[in-house]
C-alpha cells in the first residue's frame, strides 16, 4: 500500500500531491510534527520517518514495535508516545528524530496516554483518569488524579501560560502541568461526542469535535 502525501503551500492551496513510497508505505501513519528542519511521522505499526519536504521519506529505527500514536517537538526534543496501556505504555524522546532513546514501561499508576504536552520546562501526560509529569519525556512522576475522572482526555495544548484540556462539555486548566482544576459545563459538547484537538492561535482556544458519541 502507498501512502498519499499533500503539500499545500499557503493553507488553501495544493501545490503538488504524490503518492509516495519507501518508507512510508504499509503502515498506519498516526502524527506529524516539524523542528524547523524536517518533519518527523510516527505509526501505530511502530514505524519512524524523517523527511526535509514532506515529499522524500527515510525509516528510521524505531525505540520500538509499538503503536506510536502522538508526536510533539519541544524545541529541542521530539517526544513520542503509544496508545497501549499498561503494562505496555511507552514514551520515547529523539533530538533530531533519528536517533531515539525509550523510557521505560510506565507504571499501573499512569496506565496509559492519551495526550502529552510540554511547557515551562514539564511534560504533562493525560490518560484516563490519571495525570503523570516528566522533566526530560522519559522518567515519569505520578501527580494526584486529575478532577476529570475518566474521559477522552485525548488533546492537550499549552499556550505559554497554561495547559488546557478538553473532553465532552468539560475542560481543565493547569498553570503547572501537575495540578489541574476541572470546568464542567464550559463547552457545548459538540455533536455528543469528544473534542479530539486542541490548539491555540495567540489569541484563543480552538477545540475540535469529533462528532462520535
Amino acid at each position: 500500500a502507498q501512502v498519499k502525501v499533500e503539500v499545500i503551500s499557503d493553507g488553501t492551496t495544493t501545490a503538488y500531491t504524490s503518492e509516495v513510497s519507501g518508507a512510508m508505505t504499509n503502515a498506519e501513519w498516526r502524527d506529524i510534527a516539524w523542528n524547523g528542519l524536517i518533519f518527523c511521522a510516527v505509526s501505530r505499526n511502530g514505524n519512524i520517518a524523517t523527511s526535509p519536504d514532506g515529499m522524500t521519506w527515510t525509516a528510521r529505527t524505531s525505540p520500538g514495535a509499538r503503536t506510536w500514536q502522538h508526536i510533539i517537538w519541544t524545541g529541542k526534543l521530539f517526544v513520542i508516545h503509544n496508545e497501549d496501556s499498561y503494562p505496555n505504555c511507552y514514551t520515547a524522546v529523539s533530538p533530531d528524530g533519528i536517533n531515539w532513546t525509550s523510557s521505560a514501561a510506565l507504571p499501573s499508576t499512569q496506565w496509559t496516554i492519551e495526550a502529552i504536552a510540554y511547557g515551562k520546562g514539564i511534560f504533562t501526560a493525560l490518560g484516563g483518569a490519571y495525570c503523570s509529569y516528566s522533566y526530560n519525556g522519559l522518567d515519569w512522576i505520578q501527580a494526584a488524579n486529575h478532577p476529570g475522572g475518566s474521559g477522552n482526555w485525548v488533546a492537550i495544548e499549552y499556550n505559554g501560560d497554561k495547559f488546557v484540556t478538553a473532553d465532552d462539555d468539560r475542560s481543565m486548566t493547569s498553570s503547572n502541568g501537575i495540578d489541574w482544576t476541572l470546568h464542567a459545563g464550559a463547552l457545548s459538547g459538540g455533536a455528543g461526542g469528544f473534542y479530539s484537538d486542541i490548539r491555540w492561535n495567540g489569541s484563543v482556544f480552538l477545540a475540535i469535535d469529533s462528532g462520535i458519541s
